[in-house]
Parts: structure tokens; C-alpha cells; sequence
């Protein structure tokens, strides 16, 4: 998702949202049919091993 309003914890630094707009993100991602029809976006990954190797 893009440009939800957020607001950063004072205290731990952690981003949170308002109640509202979770129960309203929680909506649309139970669409399955706006999710399917939504852009995509590529976004690299990294693997590595147990030992931390990168892969």
C-alpha cells in the first residue's frame, strides 16, 4: 500500500496507524478481486544460508 497516513510511537519509534484506517486497510486487502487488478511492484530479495552467506 501507498501513502497511508502513519504516525511514529514517540516512546519505541514503531509506525502506527489510526484504528479507522486499519479496519479500512483490513478492507481492502480482504478484496481479493481489487488486489488482483491492483499494480505490481518487482522488489528484489536476497537469500542466504544458516551460516549468513549470501546466496
Amino acid at each position: 500500500m501507498e501513502d497511508v497516513p502513519a504516525s511514529v510511537c514517540p516512546r519505541c519509534g514503531e509506525k502506527v496507524v489510526k484504528a479507522d484506517v486499519g479496519r479500512l486497510i483490513l478492507k481492502l486487502i480482504e478484496n481479493s478481486e481489487r488486489i488482483a487488478k491492483s499494480p505490481k511492484t518487482s522488489v528484489p530479495a536476497v537469500k542466504f544460508d544458516a551460516e549468513g552467506v549470501i546466496v
